[in-house]
């Protein structure tokens, strides 16, 4: 090492060194650059002008100097090695294999069945408008209660939970659904049957059957004729 490059070094001294009326001072008291004019390094603001103009402190830029060089000389085929290689890495070991086809199953799940809910309003009979801004209005307390979820019972506990009580509202919706075709289907029927289960009236006796039904009806249609 030349004399000049032994001037232009940091000299750090081991005591404590504070100026008075500066609150912020330098902790390792590196305190002269012997670099031309010396100037008293005492804060932390001298020590990182001095640093930025020093190129021999520039190690950020030498770094990305450096990768660019070698990105230069990289082939495409080696680019698409290492991406491949990447990008299936966490296909490698079983562990990891586990937990990201989990993750990849759950991620595409919650995203079906979100924006299946939020943007398929306009297969639903009822105001598209009305339904969008229903849809965003209850995003607000799930976002909140999703917060105090997770700092309370954890990440796993919390994803877990809103599965199960997402998975029993839709079976229960599918299950109301098909009941309450059902009902109606049924009722139809029973009203249809209480036709022929009327109690008599004094005037005029039910018919006891179609055939008898229809024999009437063509008497009265001759009678009217």
């Amino acid at each position: 090492m030349d004399g000049d490059e032994t001037q232009s070094m940091v000299e750090v001294r081991n005591t404590h060194t504070q100026v008075p009326g500066e609150e912020n001072y330098v902790p390792s008291a590196v305190t002269t650059l012997n670099a031309g004019n010396s100037k008293p390094l005492n804060t932390f603001e001298d020590l990182l002008e001095v640093v930025g103009t020093n190129g021999r402190w520039n190690i950020i830029e030498k770094l990305e100097k450096c990768e660019r060089r070698e990105s230069v000389g990289v082939s495409v085929k080696t680019r698409l090695e290492e991406v491949f290689r990447e990008t299936f890495v966490l296909l490698l070991t079983p562990g990891l294999r586990l937990k990201s086809f989990v993750i990849f199953y759950l991620w595409m799940t919650s995203s079906t069945i979100y924006y299946g809910v939020s943007l398929n309003s306009y297969n639903l009979s009822t105001n598209i408008y009305l339904y969008t801004f229903l849809g965003g209005l209850l995003e607000i307390p799930a976002y909140l209660l999703l917060w105090l979820a997770t700092a309370t019972l954890g990440r796993k506990k919390t994803f877990a939970i809103l599965f199960l009580i997402c998975g029993i509202s839709i079976a229960l919706l599918t299950t109301l659904m098909f009941l309450l075709e059902k009902v109606f289907s049924v009722g139809a029927l029973v009203a249809a049957a209480v036709v022929f289960i009327l109690p008599e009236t004094t005037n005029k006796n039910m018919p006891q059957g179609i055939d008898e039904e229809e024999d009437e009806n063509d008497s009265v249609y001759s009678r009217d004729v």
